[in-house]
């Protein structure tokens, strides 16, 4: 696999063994870990997905998982301080996705108006189902994860912008009894062009009930969320939407972060030819 060394220097010689879950750097204050255990074969510079030139570490798997395959323990996380989430959050490793890649923070404006955090469960471009197909799967997971994520930046509410695809999950979570003590509302997000869910849009659907999100994250937030805190875990593994009418087939995949996206496209099979270009994080914006 490949680590992002950004902007801290590594603390591994060549050759040194590294374990899984080891800091092996940093982005924006947040801790990167080593998703598999092995040894350091080399630092080098590569094209990384965002087309940028960074330097990486190269490790080759070896030795014996730390947390794959391990029991986990549910910490009793609603008992924990907001400064000790958000330490856990960035100790293990978990970024705001929702437009790009930065530090869970939020500073109260001086206006002392309440804090609400905004979580959009659907995609903001039809293309990339990503988030959808998360909050699928791993609903629950993902509602724990945004009161995770309230509680560390002081929100005193949380509502959650939902597609009509999505109705049925939300009738459930809408009778949820684990979580009576937050503040919560469930918003329908109609989508009105080919890509919506910006801060702006969702916020405008507010405006009858005179609110206004401060903060947004969306589904893959919460989902580490959740598994950072609620379970402790640093964040190794990410999941990626492969599709494109080369492939013999378009999957979705749950990997180690730091695989490389060659290995993707070759397990979908290419069926025709080589492929003229390869879009990252979609159509739109990749």
């Amino acid at each position: 696999i490949y680590i992002p060394l950004y902007d801290s220097s590594l603390g591994i010689k060549i050759g040194g063994k590294i374990k899984e879950g080891d800091v092996v750097s940093s982005y924006l204050g947040v801790n990167i870990h080593s998703s598999i255990p092995g040894k350091l074969c080399e630092v080098k510079n590569v094209t990384m997905p965002s087309g940028k030139n960074e330097k990486v570490a190269v490790v080759n798997m070896q030795g014996a998982f730390s947390f794959e395959g391990k029991k986990t323990i549910k910490s009793e996380w609603i008992l924990f301080q907001s400064t000790q989430i958000l330490n856990l959050l960035e100790q293990n490793g978990v970024h705001n996705t929702f437009f790009d890649y930065e530090k869970i923070s939020y500073q109260k404006n001086d206006d002392n108006s309440s804090v609400i955090l905004g979580v959009r469960l659907f995609d903001y471009f039809p293309s990339c189902v990503t988030d959808s197909f998360l909050f699928e799967n791993f609903y629950e997971k993902i509602f724990e994860g945004a009161f995770i994520v309230g509680k560390a930046i002081g929100a005193e509410k949380v509502d959650f912008f939902f597609s009509k695809e999505q109705k049925n999950i939300v009738e459930k979570l809408k009778n949820h009894q684990d979580y009576q003590e937050f503040n919560y509302d469930f918003v329908l997000a109609t989508q009105k062009k080919y890509s919506f869910g910006t801060k702006e849009e969702l916020n405008h659907l507010l405006q009858k009930k005179n609110e206004k999100v401060s903060y947004f994250v969306d589904s893959t937030t919460c989902l580490d969320a959740f598994e950072a805190v609620a379970l402790c875990k640093p964040v190794m593994d990410t999941f990626v939407q492969v599709s494109g009418s080369l492939l013999g087939e378009e999957k979705f995949f749950k990997v180690k972060k730091g695989t490389l996206i060659k290995n993707l496209i070759e397990e979908c099979g290419l069926c025709k030819s080589e492929p003229y270009k390869v879009v990252i994080n979609g159509l739109l914006r990749g």
